[in-house]
């Protein structure tokens, strides 16, 4: 918790975040020999649940000030329309694969402007990006997914503090963000490896209009990874650690579960 001047806010010590977060993902690839700026047009819905729970240990002359989160809920969810190209391949090997994707996140998440944490944003935000995977070897490979979102406004800022009557809206800087994984297939149901993401916001955050300086946020994440793969049924672990981060929460320890299934 920092102030203007991006130092710590006595009043809440050691601030800690607690979210455990179901998210569901729906992927479709049409049927059709029509391609789409040369590869196949699909749609993919994504869904989020989460949990919140923060907690502080108030400094002594400050006893029971407290932020208020939003408990458990549902996030805001997103629905993009992509384009799955073709393999390219080398010498009849595969060599690098993509995907292009543009999409729109709708607030309709839980979300109430009394409380300082939401599950939901409360503004649209649009977004696109490009998935690639480059297969180096039988045994290698590296993917990257560069990403760009751009936030709208948000016209019911939430605090459980009073706000200042003046406040009318306020704006999420845009942002710049790139996911990366180095792959090495043991056998045919196991890939292990590292992966992570970069984060950097391009843009200043605003309160009516106006540009809030030194409110950019960056964050590099990484740590191990590993797939079981039982062809239709793909089961993914890793575990991330934070570093370099600026103006948010610094992810101490996070761990993700996920379950890919091909109909």
């Amino acid at each position: 918790m920092k102030d203007g001047d991006g130092k710590d806010i006595p009043i809440f010590n050691d601030p800690k975040m607690d979210v455990y977060s179901v998210i569901s993902q729906y992927s479709y690839l049409f049927k059709t020999d029509q391609k789409i700026l040369g590869g196949h047009p699909g749609v993919d819905v994504i869904v989020p649940m989460a949990s919140l729970d923060a907690s502080f240990q108030n400094a002594p002359p400050f006893p029971g000030v407290k932020l208020k989160d939003n408990g458990f809920g549902l996030g805001d969810p997103t629905v993009s329309l992509f384009v799955q190209y073709d393999p390219i391949t080398i010498n009849g090997n595969p060599f690098f694969v993509s995907r292009l994707n543009a999409g729109v996140t709708m607030p309709v998440g839980k979300y109430d402007n009394d409380k300082d944490f939401n599950i939901g944003n409360n503004f649209w935000s649009i977004h696109t990006y490009w998935a690639m995977t480059f297969l180096l070897s039988p045994k290698w490979s590296i993917s990257l997914r560069p990403q760009y979102y751009y936030n709208f406004k948000n016209n019911d800022p939430a605090s459980s503090l009073p706000l200042d009557e003046g406040v009318d809206d306020t704006q999420a800087g845009q942002s710049a963000s790139i996911n990366y994984n180095f792959g090495y297939k043991v056998n045919d149901y196991l890939t292990v490896g590292v992966s992570g993401y970069y984060l950097k916001q391009i843009t200043d955050d605003q309160i009516n209009g106006h540009s809030i300086s030194d409110s950019k946020e960056k964050t590099l994440g990484f740590g191990p990874g590993l797939v079981v793969d039982f062809d239709k049924d793909k089961f993914f672990v890793t575990a991330y650690r934070e570093s370099n981060v600026e103006n948010r929460f610094k992810v101490e320890n996070s761990v993700t579960l996920r379950w890919l299934h091909m109909f």
